[in-house]
């Protein structure tokens, strides 16, 4: 039976803001229970959509940075959305030039880093035999990225941690030529910079959990925010770091090589190397049961 996708969220305060009233009478207990079932329906449904091509791999969110138009595919799953998809201006395409322009000082490669690979989080644990790599595409602009991390990010910390999975990062910076606002690549750059202290998960955990709003261009000092929380031995020499922004270039080749790769939209996972489907992961059972399976 076809489901009918909801019609696009409205961007107003007035489309964000309607409020759940609980039927007169309703226990404090059931109101509970109804609001927990909502929030678990709308992270779900939140972070599903797919590209007109059919690849079904990023959640709405998800912003797209390849030319063309998105559009939302009929899922069977519930209709609740948590986020808005933000699809591209037919012609609209990543700048290497100006998504780098935030550069002062010389440019860098993350230590342990490729631009084709990503960064590896808990690169410092032993994998146990078979384990497959997980890597996750991210944007730190992207809101339906934030719901994802809200998701699914400890167990994905979890399953790094105890060496069953190898987790890669490839950031992406296309949003802040999309949105107009330049958060993707400074957020980037501090989260590299705090890589440098080891404190790369702490930070970009940090940094989805408090994120700003979409479209926002953010400074250094409001960055630093993150880094006190992911607690930064050393925030004098971060600071020093991120104001340089050595990492620019680095975020822009990622971004583009990402979209070569066939990349189009943020949040997208792949397991070894093959996108997964968000709905089938967006829980911390769905997760684990696609791990086993992918275990050789």
């Amino acid at each position: 039976m076809a489901v009918t996708p909801p019609p696009p969220q409205d961007r107003s305060p007035a489309g964000r803001g309607a409020e759940l009233r609980p039927p007169a009478g309703a226990s404090r207990g059931a109101v509970a229970a109804i609001v927990a079932l909502v929030t678990v329906v709308a992270v779900a449904a939140g972070v599903i959509w797919s590209q007109r091509s059919g690849q079904d791999q990023a959640g709405p969110g998800a912003s797209v940075p390849a030319s063309g138009t998105a559009s939302r595919t009929e899922e069977p799953v519930p209709t609740a959305s948590a986020a808005e998809a933000t699809a591209p201006t037919p012609g609209n395409t990543t700048s290497t030039a100006s998504a780098s322009a935030t550069a002062t000082g010389p440019q860098s490669t993350p230590e342990g880093a490729g631009v084709d690979e990503g960064y590896r989080s808990f690169a410092g644990v032993d994998l146990r035999p078979g384990a497959p790599v997980v890597t996750v595409f991210e944007d730190f602009q992207c809101p339906a990225c934030a719901q994802l991390e809200g998701a699914i990010g400890a167990t994905l910390n979890e399953l790094a941690a105890d060496g069953k999975i190898q987790l890669n990062y490839r950031i992406m910076n296309f949003l802040d030529e999309m949105t107009g606002g330049t958060q993707s690549t400074p957020v980037a750059n501090g989260a590299f910079c705090a890589a440098d202290q080891g404190k790369w998960q702490e930070f970009h955990d940090a940094a989805f959990a408090e994120q700003y709003p979409e479209g926002t261009s953010v400074s250094v000092e409001q960055i630093a925010a993150f880094a006190r929380t992911a607690q930064v031995p050393d925030l004098d020499a971060w600071t020093a770091c991120t104001e340089s922004a050595p990492y620019s270039t680095f975020v822009a080749d990622s971004n583009a090589a990402a979209t070569t790769d066939g990349v189009t939209g943020t949040p997208t996972v792949w397991i070894d190397g093959k996108p997964v489907a968000l709905r089938d992961i967006i829980t911390p059972a769905g997760l684990r049961a696609a791990i086993v399976d992918a275990t050789e």
